[in-house]
């Protein structure tokens, strides 16, 4: 995969996590009226409540009017369901999801490791990409020091090659000294 197309694909992640974190924090669709638990049980005892919804000690639910509402349950109290019965109340009591749960509380954590492990990546791949230029192939990798006043006259690596060829076709030349 080359590098456009991991950038690409890096960011798209990004903003999909990103969204998938807002949706999680705000599940609720609309405006819900946050209740104190007696007020709810007021609104239960004039059977304005259509349906409930408790998760962990989390109630929501529906008016009959349409509206929603939220509040929190004391855990010790086991008779609200029957309370709730008593008016014909719709019940859902819901199990969280433990991997949801995990990752919504994890997901931070694991986005900044995979944020660090892609610039980690990214900086190890310019630091090869930088040794290569400065040296090249391990078969091709023939360095040669030259002396200051050497290095004068040829200053790059295509001038010492053009004198070097001359050198080897001086070789081939009848009577020239052999080296």
């Amino acid at each position: 995969m080359n590098s456009m197309a991991k950038t690409i694909a890096f960011w798209v992640a990004l903003l999909l996590t990103a969204v998938l974190l807002y949706n999680v924090s705000t599940r609720t669709s609309g405006k819900v009226t946050e209740l104190s638990f007696s007020r709810f049980l007021d609104e239960v005892d004039h059977k304005n409540v259509k349906s409930a919804r408790i998760v962990d000690s989390e109630l929501t639910g529906e008016f009959i009017t349409g509206g929603s509402f939220r509040t929190i349950v004391p855990v010790d109290y086991p008779a609200l369901y029957d309370k709730l019965k008593e008016v014909d109340v719709k019940i859902e009591h819901a199990i969280p999801n433990p991997w949801l749960a995990a990752f919504v509380s994890w997901a931070p954590f694991l986005f900044i490791v995979g944020f660090w492990i892609y610039f980690m990546r990214n900086f190890q791949k310019k630091g090869r990409l930088r040794a290569r230029s400065a040296v090249p192939n391990s078969d091709e990798a023939n360095v040669v020091h030259l002396d200051p006043d050497v290095a004068r006259a040829f200053p790059n690596a295509r001038s010492v090659n053009e004198a070097l060829r001359l050198v080897i076709q001086l070789k081939d030349i009848p009577g020239a000294v052999n080296l």
